[in-house]
């Protein structure tokens, strides 16, 4: 009896295959030996008999597409010792596909790559294929033959069913096993590439008109399209589509239409199908198709597809099947998808603009051992709830549709309403309004004064902190039936309750009820979202997901849902909480909290562009359209104060060495005892004029951003004149080509700006003349170099696409319920091409991350890191730390990736976005050790980029296991020392292998800070050691090939023992080191922990990147230019204080900033302290601008000056000490409504 071996992930193949085995003639005739490769959790214990079946079979068929990529390696490499025929059925590669051998035909001639090194394209694919096919069917002998009846075995496969795998079956041993007598196998039985399709009568339709006549539409329904694949490959969905559409049909006219792929002729099908005579025929798509619509795994046409999205204008929500996991596993599990899934079903499609990719099946066992897919009957509840109101949405007149717009206030309290990332909150709330009146919405418009006053003023806020007796007593007040009645469907109301107490608790109480802060205008409810917790512990609990949400928290959208009866909720800015509930980090089902809060209505979440880490867990787990919002314009910092004064002296030193050299001894040394003065280290002449050029330079925000504002001419020209500074790959440096012009010498300028300044504001001027002339004012450019035009139509393109930004547009369109592109999210300096903004905002392709170009960055960022270290100390660091953001990530396309590859030693090498590989660099080629590194990831970058933690686990895999001596692979030391110690701890080999190489580190699954702002925040600790605790505590969970966030103190304490050096990525013009929270989090925390482990500080390095060049720094540098640039700048002062009520909010944040990298780091200079109390404090002018602005915010700012001094990073003058303590006892008084004047603390 003859053996045919099929390893397959399709488990509607192999189920066939099973039960046709059962079965006379094939029981008597064949030897199936079938493996199910399709699960997730494949380990190398399981692959025994997967292997084993390989051994002594008469033909092989193997289909690894999407199988484990280890198990896919070992599977090749076994069948490099077969000789029997081998059938690649399906492969994640043309190199697997190339195996396949089958008669005198070999796959192998078309694995060749073209001459620019990448596999051939789908389309040249399928015409090949479709020729080979149609030649071996006239000529059905020899290698023609073989050649058609491999394309017949594919196809089988891809249709599997009964009569395709008789058939099947039939062909192989017919023709390739000797067994002649059985019949001629007929051709697969296959559908229409695209089709009307019935899945549930199996019957196919020509048109819309046909299917219509015998499935009449129901009157004044809506018609929804649904989407399915059209074979049974890997997973017959077609039961899933049947039953959906029935489900579906209670509310909808479905249009059901199977489809293989919508490239070329297939893509203007569907248009015929959706779109006849050019006029859309549906209201709303449900797309189940894996990856993009229209491009598969080996490409197609995405562009095409989305231009037929933007014609048809309606919204496509994508929920999906889980193919590789049974309903009991997703349920059980935190992470929600796996990496496979979370690339094919939830990354790929959000790039073609789908929505609410969340999951509606999964699989079961089917009574074969194998499995089918069944249906999650709470999605599919949700599903169609949600595409009622999505219908709704459209279908409602503007003038009755109730819409909330949700603002923050973090932390409770007066001081800090609306407190959204770059946006003045209450000017784009305004804006908002004004829109929505002018499109016909049932609003008065408001303006900032009147915001502000009706919340801050009125006490519309979470747990007002000041008694004030003119504030309203007009809050909406949700009594204990009511709440009672919105609850009852609450599936986590035990754990509300034993965490919380019983109802109401004590947040925001209100008699027996709870209080809802917010303000209705007409059909519009402007809300504050409620806070995590109580008193000091909300700042603990901001991104808390284990915490569940209090009563009041649950109450407010609840109301909103069943009360206030929301047609759309738009959260305002970056960001609010509700993605941080407890629940799955993607693919949530209906426990989740965020799902369960955010209930059926659209939800729309105005959005920061330089943030789409964050962004995409707002997307994935509370069905986000995001829309994407401008950075604020940036201008350059200039020099004031002392360092204008310092510039001078330069200038005086200089000038007195041509006319008076004797003279400059003495300003020599008025030069080092103003340097000192500032608490710098005299270092020469020339570093400091490199460090007055680098803060004169440097670029800050002009102002904070009005949502729907859009850069005014000299804004672009501005921004035009940064951005074209650098080279970007695809054009040369504008600059470059005006030094080519006067014939100097670009790449010196370039490396030493500070000696060529001069120069340089000149070729500023040139680069500003030519924006003007011909990109703004729109004159001809008639120059033809290639260069030249290369410049010319990026600029010109920068300028359209931020002229091209219609947020407010965008935002009220997408409130009409129409299909908003998407557009990717990132750092518009570099990357131009996420404009125009207004969009629904994406992540960059984690499979194209890393970059060539930032394995480049990356690689010069090690070099000069350990450079530094190595001048320093005289030798090259063994072990260093690296702080890994998602954020980072997202914008440089994996510079920190880079720096720790390089720091290992190890190359990437691509074949496709599919297909990667790692290799060792040589140590001669090296040039120096191999250093380990410790990594510290972040929550946000473990769920954009699984597939990365993948790839750094491989690499730190690969180094451990060189045989190289311990001097010059530390990785390799370090494992062997740790895979000792847990051997003699009791832990077995594969345990103690696997955390031997044990490197990254993060947050446990679903959570992602380090918890050690909240600390800052509260003010709520003692001494750096509970900082290093809560820092140790909160990334204690390792992440490795056999475990995903499992909690590992001691593994991380042994690895953070060893660090000498940490260093991070400063990658953005957004933020200095001084201006965003999550810096002090991370890297100061990590700093603190290695100073609580090893006693001694480490080497603290930055490396900044944000003007196209390597900037290797201590931290305490680039502390001090973070702070003197802006925090410190009347030029920044003024943009922020331009903001009412927001300018203050990002001063007092910027002291909270300080005070957090003094606690964590130590690298603060108390010289700075004393500057913020001489710039915000003394001087009273700015004091009491301030004041004005937000007295909230100063009462912060002298709190936190009086913190600083407390814990002993400052010590003021008695003087200054004193108008600290009366100015805060003024600004407490005044606050209280006690009456003291605006101008508190004039004393």
């Amino acid at each position: 009896m003859s053996t045919v071996t099929i390893i397959s992930v399709s488990a509607v193949g192999l189920s066939h295959m099973r039960a046709l085995g059962l079965r006379s003639p094939w029981r008597e005739r064949l030897n199936l030996r079938l493996q199910y490769i399709g699960r997730d959790a494949l380990h190398p214990a399981d692959w025994e008999p997967i292997i084993a079946a390989i051994q002594g079979a008469d033909i092989l068929l193997l289909d690894l597409m999407g199988a484990p990529k280890d198990l896919s390696s070992a599977l090749v490499q076994q069948i490099t010792g077969f000789t029997g025929p081998v059938v690649v059925l399906n492969g994640d590669s043309m190199a697997s596909r190339a195996l396949t051998r089958l008669g005198g035909f070999s796959m192998a001639g078309m694995a060749k790559e073209s001459e620019t090194g990448e596999p051939p394209s789908l389309d040249a694919i399928q015409r090949m294929m479709a020729m080979m096919e149609k030649v071996g069917t006239l000529l059905p002998v020899g290698k023609l033959r073989d050649m058609r009846n491999y394309l017949w075995l594919v196809r089988y496969w891809q249709f599997a069913n009964p009569e395709n795998c008789e058939q099947m079956l039939r062909l192989l041993a017919r023709d390739y096993l000797g067994q002649g007598d059985l019949p001629k196998p007929e051709p697969p039985q296959t559908l229409e590439q695209v089709a009307i399709y019935d899945p549930v009568a199996h019957r196919m339709y020509p048109d819309l008109r046909r299917y219509r006549a015998e499935v009449p539409a129901q009157p004044h329904r809506p018609n929804v399209a649904v989407l399915f694949r059209n074979t049974t490959y890997p997973v017959d969905l077609f039961p899933i589509a049947g039953r959906l559409c029935q489900r579906l049909q209670s509310v909808c006219n479905v249009v059901p239409i199977a489809i293989s792929r919508a490239v070329g002729n297939d893509l203007e099908r569907l248009r015929d199908l959706l779109a006849a005579d050019g006029q859309p025929q549906v209201d709303l798509i449900i797309n189940l198709l894996a990856f993009r619509l229209g491009q598969g795994p080996m490409g197609g046409d995405p562009e095409g597809a989305i231009a037929l999205l933007r014609a048809l204008n309606v919204p496509v929500l994508h929920p999906f099947v889980l193919t590789k996991r049974s309903v009991a596993d997703w349920q059980a599990d935190d992470q929600g998808a796996q990496v496979g899934e979370f690339l094919v079903s939830i990354f790929l499609p959000e790039l073609d603009g789908c929505i609410e990719t969340y999951p509606i099946g999964a699989m079961q066992p089917n009574g074969l051992g194998f499995e089918e897919a069944t249906l999650i009957e709470e999605r599919v509840e949700r599903l169609i709830a949600r595409v009622q109101r999505w219908i709704a949405l459209r279908r409602k007149p503007n003038a009755e549709k109730r819409v909330a717009i949700i603002t923050y206030d973090y932390p409770p309290g007066e001081g800090n309403v609306g407190c959204g990332a770059f946006l003045d909150s209450f000017a784009s709330l305004a804006a908002i309004l004004r829109h929505l009146a002018d499109n016909g919405y049932t609003v008065t418009p408001w303006d900032v004064t009147e915001l502000k006053e009706r919340f801050v003023a009125d006490g519309q806020i979470n747990t007002p902190q000041w008694k004030q007796p003119h504030r309203t007593d007009d809050y909406v007040v949700i009594e204990p039936a009511v709440y009672q009645a919105l609850t009852r469907d609450c599936p986590q109301w035990n754990t509300i309750r034993t965490f919380w107490g019983e109802a109401p608790g004590q947040i925001m109480r209100e008699g027996a009820g709870v209080r809802i802060p917010g303000i209705r205008n007409g059909n519009i409810f402007l809300g504050v979202q409620p806070s995590r917790g109580a008193g000091e512990q909300h700042v603990q609990q901001y991104h808390d997901t284990r915490l569940p949400p209090h009563h009041q928290y649950v109450a407010f959208y609840r109301w909103l849902e069943e009360v206030f009866r929301a047609d759309a909720i738009i959260h305002l800015g970056t960001h609010g909480t509700l993605e941080f509930l407890p629940g799955k980090e993607k693919a949530v089902s209906g426990a989740c909290f965020p799902d369960y809060l955010i209930g059926n209505a659209p939800h729309f979440y105005v959005y920061y562009s330089g943030n789409p880490t964050e962004a995409m867990i707002a997307k994935r787990r509370t069905h986000a359209t995001i829309i994407s919002h401008l950075p604020p314009p940036f201008i350059r910092s200039d020099l004031y104060g002392d360092l204008s004064e310092l510039r001078a002296l330069m200038s005086d030193y200089v000038q007195a060495g041509n006319l008076n050299p004797e003279q400059q001894a003495s300003i020599l040394d008025r030069l080092t005892d103003r340097v000192r003065r500032l608490g710098w280290t005299w270092e020469g002449i020339e570093a400091l004029e490199q460090t007055l050029y680098e803060y004169e330079s440097s670029l800050i925000p002009g102002r904070l951003h009005c949502f729907g504002q859009r850069y005014t001419d000299e804004e672009v020209r501005e921004f035009l004149i940064q951005t074209l500074r650098t080279a970007d790959g695809e054009r040369p440096s504008l600059f470059e080509l005006l030094c080519r012009d006067r014939r100097l010498d670009w790449r010196a300028i370039w490396e030493s700006p500070e000696r060529h300044a001069e120069v340089l504001a000149q070729l500023e001027d040139d680069a500003r003349a030519w924006v003007q002339e011909y990109v703004i004012e729109g004159q001809r450019f008639s120059r033809r170099e290639q260069e030249w035009q290369q410049v010319y139509v990026a600029a010109c393109a920068i300028r359209d696409g931020l002229q091209q930004c219609d947020e407010l547009g965008g935002l009220v369109h997408a409130l009409s319920g129409g299909y908003l592109p998407a557009g990717m999210g990132g750092d518009l300096f570099r990357s131009p091409d996420i404009l125009p903004t207004g969009r629904n905002m994406v992540q960059f392709d984690p499979r194209r991350v890393p970059t060539d170009a930032a394995l480049a960055r990356g690689a010069a960022i090690a070099e000069a890191t350990l450079e530094h270290y190595r001048q320093t100390h005289g030798r090259y660091p063994r072990q260093t730390a690296v702080i890994l953001w998602g954020l980072e990530t997202a914008k440089t396309q994996g510079e920190t990736i880079g720096q720790i590859l390089a720091y290992l030693g190890v190359r990437r090498v691509c074949r496709s976005v599919w297909e990667t590989r790692l290799e060792i660099i040589p140590l001669a080629e090296l040039k120096r050790p191999r250093v380990d590194v410790t990594i510290q990831m972040c929550g946000f970058f473990r769920d954009m980029f699984p597939n990365l933690i993948e790839l750094l686990q491989e690499a730190i895999s690969l180094v451990a296991a060189q045989d190289e001596d311990d001097d010059h692979n530390p990785v390799r030391c370090h494992t062997r020392r740790l895979y000792n110690e847990l051997r003699a701890q009791g832990a077995s080999h594969n345990d103690a292998e696997d955390l031997a190489t044990a490197r990254l580190f993060g947050p446990q699954n679903t959570l992602y800070g380090a918890g050690v702002d909240q600390l800052i925040k509260s003010q709520a600790w003692q001494n750096p050691a509970e900082l290093a605790a809560c820092y140790t505590d909160s990334l204690r969970y390792v992440y490795t090939r056999r475990r995903y966030g499992e909690a590992m103190p001691h593994l991380l304490n042994a690895q953070l023992t060893h660090v000498e050096l940490i260093s991070q990525v400063r990658s953005s013009r957004d933020y200095e080191m001084t201006d965003l929270d999550h810096y002090y989090e991370f890297y100061g925390g990590l700093a603190c922990s290695v100073k609580a482990a090893t006693g001694r500080q480490a080497h603290l390095m930055v490396a900044d990147t944000t003007e196209g060049r390597i900037r290797a720094e201590p931290l305490q540098r680039a502390i001090q230019r973070g702070l003197r640039t802006r925090l410190l700048n009347p030029r920044w002062l003024d943009a922020m204080l331009k903001h009412d009520y927001h300018g203050a909010q990002q001063i007092a944040k910027r002291l909270e900033h300080m005070v957090g990298l003094a606690a964590t780091t130590e690298a603060v200079d108390p010289a700075l302290f004393e500057a913020a109390n001489r710039c915000l404090i003394a001087d009273e002018t700015l004091r009491k601008r301030i004041e004005q602005n937000n007295p909230y915010a100063l009462l912060e700012v002298v709190d936190r000056l009086l913190e600083a001094h407390h814990r002993k990073y400052w010590q003021p003058s008695d003087d200054d000490l004193a108008r600290l303590q009366a100015l805060r006892g003024q600004l407490e008084d005044r606050l209280e409504g006690i009456g003291v004047p605006q101008d508190a603390g004039s004393a």
